[in-house]
């Protein structure tokens, strides 16, 4: 068995940090660091159509991509994002309005 990869701890631990500065909110309130783009950012959540798209299934989408490349590929920026991204999402999926669109 192969252990934790140190990289990945570094981007788990950047997330935990940025989901307790932005993300320490309640289900349907902006997060702390909201921004606009009108019409496909607003108060921080991606909207298309107005259809909220939600940070976990985001993060769960790249992921799907980039985790086969942690396998072969090495690169530190690599792993720390998909470390970063898989809290991201377990975080999102914490929500009581994960499956609400």
């Amino acid at each position: 068995m192969r252990p934790l990869n140190n990289f990945n701890m570094i981007g788990a631990l950047i997330a935990i940090i940025f989901i307790n500065v932005n993300f320490g909110n309640k289900a349907g309130t902006p997060p702390a660091l909201a921004f606009n783009y009108y019409p496909y950012i607003r108060n921080g959540s991606l909207f298309i159509n107005d259809t909220h798209i939600h940070h976990w299934l985001i993060c769960f989408s790249i992921l799907i991509f980039t985790l086969p490349l942690q396998i072969t590929n090495k690169n530190p920026f690599l792993l720390i994002t998909n470390g970063l991204l898989f809290m991201l999402m377990v975080q999102g999926l914490l929500y009581e309005d994960r499956f609400d669109f």
